[in-house]
Formats: structure tokens, sequence, C-alpha cells
């Protein structure tokens, strides 16, 4: 621990020292230390080899300098490379941001500064926190005050405020004493005293809430007039529509403040809304109004959901579908499951099996499919069925791709994407891919698994060994005790007591590392 400390206070006085170098003779180039062995700093080579030097500017330097890390024993350390990979500041902060405009935010332990293009130190690490606003300013922290500084460490707004967020163009979401306003920085005065919970501004309206529960004040942003506070919430809608809410009831209202749709229901589902029609709550029921407060479907289901071409209603725990076109009910709600792929194509359950029908309830095909299976299993990809008592797969358009012709079929890879699946035909089993296409026959093993990187382990009479990557021939023999992989896809066989990691040769053969 002493060691890692000298190295740490080594490295940040040589920092300061090359500071005060580079303000000595602006014409000295920094040139860091070496503070890894495997890395070599030329004092004879220009490392912005493709810049140019003019003594005291280094045209484009910062620009061409990313943050590099290494990991150390007490975390990873950052410094900065050029773009040839050459270390040109040292790895000795504990963060470090991108150079924009000649300099870079930086931090130890828990206070950030900034250094410029050399290394050298411009604001001091003294700051709990930093971030940059417009081009000549941070807002920063300290001691848990907020204030705002210039790129040189100038203070310009004290260091008094709880906090301190910017909103849009030069203006400032600034907390005092608990209390929230809205400050011009460029303008150098309040636009709104602080006296709000929150504080919100978009490009034409700020809405001001005075806590959590109560009313919002809504302004115009243009002219600050205020437009309304009674409205315990206002969300936009676009740019000339806003949901309104009043005493728990819900409506809308155009830019000028005039009722568009009447604050009349106690929910307008504003993720569906369109020119066209909106699916509403009414005495606890759901219909669908048009914009101009026209019942389009009568209040009488408890729940409406906008699927591709229709609408899915639900009546007495029964769904049916309504017409997009027509606004009416085409089928009853007498099916305890509904799937829509599109008005022609939709998967409805009659009792536990399902059928395919059309928007207007015409039978398609019988209800002969059982699709339980994926109701409690996370098939990537796939939809399992069964019919007939043989399960087959579709894809996620609910076309057949693998007939029902199997016994069983599950899941043989341990990851979510691009999984694999084991399907039984009697004595058979063969591993399928999610596209519904068998790779290979594996009934002569045991078990399967796929692993992250599609390598295939397989067991036989409790010893195991790996498939090579067409899963039909045998790339480890079957005769390890037990056969991983790590999560960097690295292979590993365990034998009477011993460890070995497994690399393969150019042939594909195995090539065993007994690890000690």
């Amino acid at each position: 621990m002493k060691n890692v400390s000298l190295l740490f206070l080594l490295s940040f006085f040589i920092v300061v020292e090359a500071s005060a170098q580079s303000k000595k003779n602006k014409k000295e180039k920094f040139l860091p230390p070496t503070i890894q062995s495997d890395e070599v700093v030329s004092e004879e080579k220009i490392y912005m080899e493709d810049v140019v030097q003019d003594g005291s500017n280094c045209v484009g330097c910062a620009e061409k300098l990313s943050p590099s890390s290494i990991s150390s024993s007490s975390g990873y350390k950052y410094g900065y490379t050029n773009d040839h990979g050459q270390l040109i500041i040292p790895r000795i902060f504990d963060n470090a941001e991108y150079f924009q405009d000649d300099f870079a935010i930086i931090s130890i332990g828990n206070y950030k500064g900034t250094i410029n293009k050399y290394g050298s130190i411009i604001i001091p690490m003294i700051y709990g926190s930093m971030y940059r606003f417009e081009k000549k300013y941070l807002i920063a922290s300290k001691g848990g005050a907020y204030g705002i500084i210039t790129n040189e460490g100038v203070e310009v707004m004290p260091f008094i405020y709880e906090s301190i967020e910017r909103s849009d163009d030069n203006l400032l979401v600034i907390e005092s004493k608990n209390k929230k306003g809205l400050y011009d920085f460029v303008a150098k005065k309040w636009i709104i005293e602080p006296k709000y919970y929150s504080i919100y501004s978009s490009s034409n309206y700020i809405y001001c809430k005075y806590d959590k529960e109560k009313k919002t004040d809504w302004y115009n942003k243009t002219t600050l007039a205020l437009i309304d506070s009674t409205y315990s919430s206002i969300e936009s809608l676009d740019y000339s529509s806003f949901l309104v809410t009043k005493n728990g009831l819900v409506g809308i209202v155009n830019a000028s403040n005039e009722i568009q749709v009447p604050l009349v229901y106690e929910e307008l589902l504003t993720n569906y809304y369109s020119n066209n029609y909106l699916i509403a709550k009414k005495n606890n029921k759901y219909g669908i109004i048009s914009y101009d407060n026209r019942a389009l479907v009568d209040f009488l289901y408890d729940e409406i959901k906008n699927e591709k071409d229709v609408f899915v209603v639900k009546k007495n725990n029964k769904l049916g579908i309504i017409d997009k076109l027509t606004f009416k009910e085409t089928t009853p709600c007498i099916y305890k499951n509904i799937k829509v792929l599109n008005s022609q194509r939709i998967f409805a359950q009659k009792d536990e099996l399902y059928g395919i029908i059309k928007y207007d309830g015409t039978r398609v095909e019988d209800f002969v499919y059982d699709l339980s299976l994926n109701e409690t299993s996370s098939y990537y990809g796939i939809i399992v069925f069964k019919k007939s008592g043989k399960y087959g797969i579709f894809d996620q358009s609910y076309n057949i791709i693998s007939e029902p012709i199997f016994d069983e079929i599950k899941p043989v890879s341990n990851h979510y994407y691009d999984k694999f699946y084991l399907a039984t035909k009697g004595k058979e089993k063969y591993v399928l891919n999610n596209k519904g296409k068998t790779l290979a026959n594996v009934t002569e093993y045991d078990n399967v698994l796929i692993t992250k990187n599609n390598r295939c382990i397989v067991s036989k009479n409790k010893k195991f060994g790996l498939l090579d990557d067409t899963y039909t021939s045998i790339a480890l023999p079957i005769q390890y005790d037990s056969v991983s992989m790590d999560s960097e896809n690295n292979c590993y066989a365990f034998s009477k007591g011993l460890y070995y990691k497994v690399t393969f040769d150019t042939e594909g053969k195995p090539v065993l590392t007994l690890i000690q």
C-alpha cells in the first residue's frame, strides 16, 4: 500500500512539475514519464507526427488524444494516448473524459478537475462533480453546494445552491433552499423565482409543479405568460395538443388552453393517440372516441388493446375483435386469448386450444394448436406448439418452420440468444436451430448442452466431451469427468483430479494444457 501511495504521489508531482515547466518555457514539449515497463516514451520523437507544432500551440493535439486505461491493484487508472497508440499523458487518474475545447475533465478519488493537452493541471481536483455548460463554463459542486466556474476555474456563480441542472438553451434549473427556479445564465436573471418542487422546460413551454400532487403552473416560454395553474398534470402529445388532468379526470386542450376533449374521462390512453381516435375510460369502462369527442365505440369493455389491424376488446373476461375501419365488433367476446398477426390471420384460444380466424370471426383452421408451453418458457425467436399430441415450431410470424412430428422440444443452449433445441422423436434425438432446421442426430448421447459460443458439450455413460462445429464428429474425446466453458469462451476439462485448458490446433485437434 505504501508503494502504491508513493507511486501515486510521484506521478502527481510529475504532472505538476510538467505544468510548471510548460509555463516556464512554452516551447518545450511535455514528455510524460514511463510508468509501465512495456511502454517506451522517446525523447527523440514528436508524438503528434501529423499535426503542426508552433512552439506554444500544438494544433489539433487535444482532439487527437483519447482516454486509455490499465488495470492496477487499486482499480483502473486512466491516461491519454494519441492516435498512434503512444502514451502521452501518464495513467494516474481514476477517471478521464475526452478532450473538448482543449481541456479534459479528470478525477482522482472522488474529486474532479481539468487538464490541458500537455497533462498540466488547469483546474485543481477539488470538486465533487463537474460537467460542461456551454463552451466556456462548467457546472461543479464543492462541499455539497453547486456553482459555476469558467474553463480556467474562475468562479462566476457562487457555490450556494443545492443543485444546478441545465434545461435548454442558456436556461438553468437551480435549487435554492429546497425550491427550484429557472435562471437565464446569459441575461443573469431569474426567469422564474425558486418556489417550485420541480420544473420542466420544453421547446415552447415551461411546466412548474409545487409538489408531487398539487397543481401545475403552465407558462408560455417565449412570453412567460401563465397559461393555466389549475391542472395537476400536463403532458404534451404533440406541438399543439396537451393531455391535462384536473380533479382526477383527464382531457385534451390545445396550445391556447382551449378544450378539444372535455375533462370527463378517467383515462385517455395516449400511447394509442392519433388524429382519428382515442381509447378512453369512463365510468370504469373503455370505449373509443374521436379527436373531437364523438363516440366511435360505446363504453362497454373492460379493456381495449390497439393491435396491428384491429382492436382486441375484453368483456366478462373474454376477448373479441373490433374492426379498425368500421369500429364495429366483428368477433364477439368468446375467446380466452387472442394473438393478432394481421387481420386475416389471428390465433384465438377456445378452451385450451388455439385455432386461426380472420378479423370477422371466420374460421381459417380448427382449434387444434396447443401453445401453453410458451406461456411458461422464454424461447427466443420461435414458438413451440403442439398439434394432435406432436410438437412443431412456429416462427415469430406464426408460420410453421418445423412440422409437428416430435414428441418433445426443449432448449439445449445456456444462453438467451441464438438458442438451440433438442427435439425427440421416438428414441431419436435431434439438435434444431431457431430456424427449425435439423443440425444433427444426437441419439447416441445421454445429454447435450450447447454453449454461448455454440460449442456442443455431450455426455455418454457419465463421461463428457465436445462435438465439432458441425455437431456430427467428436472434437474432444468423451472421456472426461466434466467439460465446461467460461464467460470468455475458454474450454476446460477435468479428469482424475486434474484440470486442463483445452485449445485446438490448426487441424482442429485438441491440445490440453495442465492447469497447476
